[in-house]
């Protein structure tokens, strides 16, 4: 678990086989053609995209891509701030990226490491994960439905002294009679509602501008401003240099339509940050303390829709 390995997606697509295999052996003959049509479509879908997510490479950062990935994503001066070198890579770090420990590689708009999929979900192959994970809830449920389905019709053509017993008695009889059918068709329903809480749970993290990884950053910034060690100020009035921050951004800075002057840092006893390029102008008070999260920026939302064309790499307005 703690190095990259197919061994999970070995188990996830071997399932995955099996059951549709199962399935079909006693399903197929029994269903109409626009079943037979549909299950022809769906089927290949999940691995169609397991093999897109699993083989992308794209946002691995490397020598030849590095300055190109630092282009994509203006540093919010919040959770990210430029000349922050990783420790592992040796890269200056581009805003939204994160390194992997199982991939051992910094990710540019790393989501999170998917087991699922060996491979980080992250900005090159976010649209194929969704996807797989759209196409297997759509599976699911539809297998749960078809397996009711055939199974209420099995129930209502039970004998006259069969119907007469209680109703756990004739559901035993009717899944003795369909082992395959009834094991699948539970499997799928109990699988169905966790596919489903997985895709909302990423819709909601492209409502709100942000990725699992970040979530969590969110989520330690939010301790940090309870315990009363975050400020913000304005890089204009903090930084007394034409607002060049020290260390500087990367060249070639990217075109993003949100712009903040903000940036929030913590310190380690509680008292305004001092030194580091960090000053005080004009006799302004530079810093001021942060206890919400309603009081910074996310310069990473954009709104939904464009939240939504950035996710799938269609890019932004």
């Amino acid at each position: 678990m703690h190095e990259k390995h197919p061994i999970v997606m070995i188990f996830f697509l071997t399932l995955l086989t099996t059951s549709i295999a199962l399935f079909l052996s006693t399903a197929w003959a029994r269903l109409s053609t626009p079943h037979h049509i549909a299950i022809l479509l769906l089927t290949p879908l999940p691995y169609l995209f397991t093999y897109l997510a699993a083989t992308s490479t794209a946002s691995i950062l490397t020598p030849s891509n590095h300055s190109t990935h630092l282009t994509h994503y203006p540093y919010d001066h919040t959770l990210y701030h430029p000349a922050r070198l990783c420790r592992t890579c040796h890269f200056a770090k581009p805003a939204r990226s994160k390194h992997c420990g199982i991939c051992r590689a910094c990710v540019a708009r790393m989501d999170h490491h998917c087991v699922w999929i060996n491979n980080c979900v992250s900005g090159d192959n976010l649209r194929w994960f969704l996807a797989l994970v759209l196409s297997l809830a759509v599976i699911l449920v539809y297998g749960a439905s078809l397996a009711y389905s055939l199974l209420q019709t099995d129930y209502a053509a039970l004998s006259a002294d069969v119907r007469s017993r209680g109703f756990l008695d004739k559901l035993s009889i009717v899944v003795a009679r369909n082992p395959s059918l009834g094991a699948v068709g539970l499997l799928a329903a109990l699988s169905a509602p966790l596919a489903i809480g997985l895709l909302g749970y990423h819709v909601y993290l492209i409502w709100a501008g942000t990725t699992t990884n970040e979530t969590g950053k969110w989520g330690d910034l939010r301790w940090d401003m309870a315990d009363g060690v975050v400020w913000k100020g304005e890089r204009s009035v903090v930084y007394g240099n034409g607002n060049k921050v020290p260390g500087g951004e990367e060249d070639g800075k990217p075109t993003w339509p949100v712009t903040s002057d903000q940036v929030v840092v913590r310190t380690t006893d509680g008292r305004p940050p001092r030194g580091g390029g960090m000053e005080e102008r004009g006799g302004r008070e530079a810093w001021t303390r942060c206890w919400t999260l309603d009081e910074v920026e996310n310069i990473y939302d954009l709104g939904f829709w464009d939240n939504l064309r950035d996710a799938l790499n269609l890019g932004v307005s």
